[in-house]
């Protein structure tokens, strides 16, 4: 019922709120349940048939990809702004005046600087909930080394930052209003993990 709630919530209402209606109360119940399971260990645990050990697999791959879900939309209460984000191995990046690099991450709701040889220098979260994000460039009304974001699920979804990261204007887009990057785009390659 909470995550029933908590869904409507950052659809229609508040995404903050909605996020947090979600995460906490799954993150407690999965605490509790470790619990209960190191508990139940000291026990007798019956043993398993061959078809309820087929379901495992399953369990397991649908527990992760509901864990890494709510790992994304809630990747701003857990990673701190000082952690570089591992980016894909080319990214559209934003290039700003000086000749740093500002590119969105897409698992996570963060934008991230660069300087020109792809070394990170610094981050901050945009409060895009999960939701469709977009760097859509400097605003040409307050200069060219502005960084203009576009996060759908924010309560003002156009938020204009500095490169440092301080939020300088928040506003609702106009109706009908189509994301239309513009500003020098480049792609760029990252050092990316392997495994990634």
């Amino acid at each position: 019922i909470v995550y029933v709630v908590g869904l409507f919530l950052v659809r229609f209402i508040d995404g903050g709120l909605g996020i947090r209606l979600v995460v906490w109360p799954f993150l407690l119940v999965m605490a509790l349940g470790i619990l209960y399971l190191l508990r139940a260990t000291k026990r007798r645990i019956p043993r398993m048939g061959w078809k309820e050990l087929a379901v495992l697999p399953f369990i397991a791959v649908m527990w992760f990809g509901f864990v890494v879900l709510l790992f994304t939309i809630s990747a701003e209460f857990i990673v701190p702004e000082t952690w570089h984000w591992p980016m894909p191995k080319e990214s559209k990046v934003l290039v700003l005046p000086d000749g740093r690099r500002a590119a969105l991450t897409e698992a996570i709701d963060r934008v991230q600087i660069y300087d020109i040889a792809g070394n990170f220098l610094k981050a901050w979260n945009i409060p895009a909930h999960g939701g469709y994000k977009e760097i859509l460039g400097p605003d040409p009304t307050m200069g060219k080394n502005t960084i203009e974001v576009y996060a759908v699920r924010a309560a003002h979804p156009l938020i204009l930052y500095s490169p440092e990261g301080r939020v300088l204007r928040e506003a609702d887009p106009p109706e009908h209003f189509k994301a239309n990057p513009h500003g020098h785009f480049e792609i760029m390659t990252f050092n990316t993990p392997w495994y990634l």
